[in-house]
């Protein structure tokens, strides 16, 4: 088990010619990391959960992104307002 505060680097994933630390995005501990999922980035977010983590401060959870604001982030355009971040 691993102790980690939000925003901590547990991991990294490369792509391409792209390498990229995966983040966690509350604080607590890492229970399970899941090693099954290829070492790609699109993989991070197509097979599956990447940690259990056992949270220390549940606030946080109020501060993770909408789905739509990460669809915003990802668009390499967008013709329509700002969704909102949490």
């Amino acid at each position: 088990m691993l102790s980690a505060t939000r925003e901590d680097p547990y991991g990294s994933v490369s792509g391409g010619k792209m390498n990229t630390d995966l983040i966690t995005p509350v604080s607590g501990t890492i229970i399970e990391l899941n090693g099954n999922y290829d070492k790609d980035i699109s993989a991070t977010y197509t097979k599956g959960w990447q940690a259990i983590i056992r949270l220390s401060n549940p606030d946080e959870l109020n501060r993770l992104y909408t789905p739509q604001y990460y669809a915003y982030l990802e668009a390499p355009t967008w013709s329509g307002p700002v969704p909102p971040m949490y």
